[in-house]
């Protein structure tokens, strides 16, 4: 099943490629870059942290060996690859969901949460052009190897998955509350910080200024897609950039600007406000990004969820059953997505993952239906179909709310599960 979903995704990456691909029209203008010379977080800082620029700058480097930079084959190859290499992790991802479900429960429901990821065309269509899978991967990985006492391997896991995208942090409670030691978590924790220090940490020799950029400026940027959003009237998908189009205002080198118009010219069909907003990632200036108007608010509500997890971990014993561990760590994953500040489509395949694993029978695959059917109201109804501003606002409205909550209904019920019968 794995190997039939693994070659449709791959062939899909060929003859099927999204219609929106973050890979195509961001990331390949950045990784463009290391012709001229220029590179993440040495160069320019990314709102990432470093793992997936660079692994971006490497597949670009590897297609250029096959075919020439100054041609569409050479775009083109650079897509597939990466879209093969996100379904080859989804493929690892649907291992490990039947994994995790056989070790709490048994393999009969693990084949069930299995197929049940595999068979969503909506979830794979939606982060087919994104690298989210990757950090799903760390996230399970990381669970997998908790749960086989591989406590220094369990933290390099989320280690990995923090250089990717931050969100896998919210595992440390989870991993905190399941029969440990002190011996255990020392492993755990130097795992952990080994791939920050090693993929980040160094990053801050070079430019600490570059390296400090993936949370200074995630920090300061307006939300989107989210209640927050909708607090402050923004109905746009996630824009972090000087302006929304046009020239950015930030003053960079002649070469730069040259660079960045050659790559421009040569990618004929993209979007030219990518190239633009490439020229902001020279300068570690927020002066011209619009900001965030609710950030004492935002920080006042994220105590209340700092609060929050703090009672759910007091409130449960430690974790004896492997089913209660892995429902924890995906009460803690639907929390940090409710409060966190932007919301994209290609997300729903984290609380999808979790609560397949957490629920591996009729409601975790309703509660993952429910969720994917709003997500594809989001995209790409909203996205795409829909052309009157008021029914565009109106739409993501209801869609905002359904999905807070549906997650919010999600992050109760794992909560009440890890504690039963503890």
């Amino acid at each position: 099943m794995l190997a039939a979903f693994a070659a449709v995704r791959i062939v899909a990456a060929i003859f099927f490629p999204p219609r929106y691909s973050e890979f195509a029209s961001f990331h390949y203008p950045f990784a463009a870059l290391s012709d001229f010379g220029f590179y993440p977080f040495v160069h320019y800082w990314m709102e990432y942290p470093p793992l997936f620029p660079w692994l971006s700058v490497a597949v670009y480097k590897l297609c250029g060996l096959l075919c020439s930079v100054e041609t569409p084959a050479h775009f083109r190859s650079y897509c597939v690859v990466l879209q093969s290499i996100v379904a080859l992790f989804d493929g690892a991802n649907a291992m490990l969901i039947f994994l995790l479900v056989r070790r709490s429960v048994n393999a009969k429901n693990g084949l069930l949460a299995c197929g049940a990821f595999v068979l969503s065309f909506v979830l794979n269509q939606a982060d087919a052009g994104f690298f989210d899978s990757i950090t799903l991967f760390f996230i399970l990985l990381c669970m997998e190897l908790f749960l086989r006492d591989r406590r220094l391997l369990s933290g390099i896991a989320l280690g990995l998955g923090i250089v990717t995208k931050v969100m896998p942090i919210a595992l440390v409670p989870a991993v905190t509350r399941f029969k440990w030691d002190k011996v255990s978590m020392i492993r755990f924790a130097a795992g952990g910080l080994l791939p920050v220090l090693l993929f980040w940490g160094s990053f801050f020799f070079i430019r600490a200024d570059y390296a400090a950029m993936p949370i200074r400026a995630n920090s300061v940027r307006q939300p989107w897609e989210t209640v927050w959003a909708l607090m402050e009237g923004q109905h746009l998908f996630g824009f972090l950039g000087p302006v929304p189009s046009g020239e950015t205002g930030i003053e960079v080198h002649p070469r730069i600007w040259e660079s960045i118009n050659r790559i421009r010219d040569r990618g004929k069909g993209l979007n030219p406000a990518q190239y633009f907003r490439a020229a902001g990632r020279f300068s570690p200036d927020l002066s011209l990004y619009p900001k965030t108007t609710l950030g004492t608010v935002y920080s006042g509500i994220g105590l209340l969820v700092i609060g929050l997890v703090a009672f759910t971990w007091m409130k449960l014993r430690l974790l004896e059953r492997p089913h209660g561990f892995v429902q924890y760590c995906g009460c803690l994953i639907c929390i940090f997505l409710i409060y966190s500040k932007g919301w994209s489509p290609q997300f729903v395949v984290l609380p999808v993952a979790v609560l397949l694993i957490g629920f591996p029978d009729w409601r975790g695959v309703l509660a993952a239906a429910a969720l994917l059917i709003v997500n594809y109201l989001e995209m790409p109804i909203w996205l795409f179909d829909v052309q009157s501003e008021s029914l565009k606002n109106n739409l993501l409205l209801g869609v905002v709310l359904a999905r807070t909550a549906l997650l919010a209904g999600a992050a109760v019920m794992l909560f009440k599960e890890a504690t039963a019968d503890e």
